[in-house]
């Protein structure tokens, strides 16, 4: 059901993307590379604004339900937007202006240069990189701001220590949370891309929600949620160690 409420949200950008790649009207070439890399990727950034906002719905939902605070998925998905939308609007804006960078340079690149087409593919793998970098920060900022009251410095330096404190898992984890779009990305059927949206809607964004809301949580209680035991593995079986950070909470 959430993944249908993401879909919902993400239906008027997937619509976009699945016109523009069906039509012959919107087609990049040496002459017109500039403009049409306009047309397609500004409004993508108003589309990805309000899919980040059922994305932003999906993960609270998932917040309470880990939490074990009871949840409605009809009930909380709308509470959370209603909640956390200015920060949602604020990360999904970044992401769909870097993704409108990304684009309109990596055409550039493609048909407005003179470079050796490796280093134009070196260009080009190192921005997704760097996108890819940004979409970590941003969904850990994301997952912060819906469980606690902190500044922005605050959420933007605890997700620079989430992405580098555990690497290999991270690695794991957003290689599948992000398989879609890099499935997207570089696929060059039509066909595939309607698979790959249709999968998302029906399970795909859902999943993602699951866990990566999980995932967030472990690492909030291994750096920020020991030092509260309110909230420290809410929701998980209690076990030996929980008493003795207790005991050591209440002693400070």
């Amino acid at each position: 059901i959430s993944s249908l409420y993401i879909f919902s949200f993400s239906f008027p950008m997937l619509f976009w993307l699945i016109y523009i790649s069906t039509t012959q009207t919107v087609v990049i070439t040496n002459e017109n590379y500039l403009m049409n890399s306009l047309i397609i990727y500004l409004p993508l950034i108003l589309g990805i604004m309000l899919m980040g906002l059922g994305i932003t719905g999906s993960l609270y939902f998932y917040k309470r339900l880990a939490f074990q605070e009871g949840s409605n998925v009809h009930q909380d998905f709308f509470v959370g937007i209603k909640k956390n939308f200015k920060q949602s609007l604020l990360s999904f804006f970044i992401i769909g202006l870097f993704y409108f960078l990304l684009g309109l340079a990596k055409n550039t690149l493609i048909f407005g240069s003179m470079l050796n087409e490796y280093v134009v593919g070196v260009l080009i793998g190192l921005m997704y990189v760097a996108f890819f970098l940004l979409l970590v920060a941003t969904s850990f900022i994301l997952t912060q701001s819906i469980i606690y009251n902190a500044t922005q410095s605050q959420l933007i330096t605890n997700a620079v220590r989430f992405m580098i404190g555990k690497p290999l898992r991270n690695l794991a984890i957003f290689a599948i949370m992000f398989l879609p779009f890099i499935l997207y990305e570089f696929l060059p059927f039509n066909i595939a891309h309607w698979i790959i949206m249709g999968i998302c809607a029906l399970w795909y964004f859902g999943f993602n929600s699951v866990i990566f809301t999980l995932h967030s949580h472990y690492l909030f209680d291994l750096s920020i949620n020991i030092k509260y035991p309110e909230i420290y593995r809410k929701g998980l079986m209690p076990y030996e160690d929980d008493v003795t950070i207790n005991k050591q909470s209440e002693e400070n």
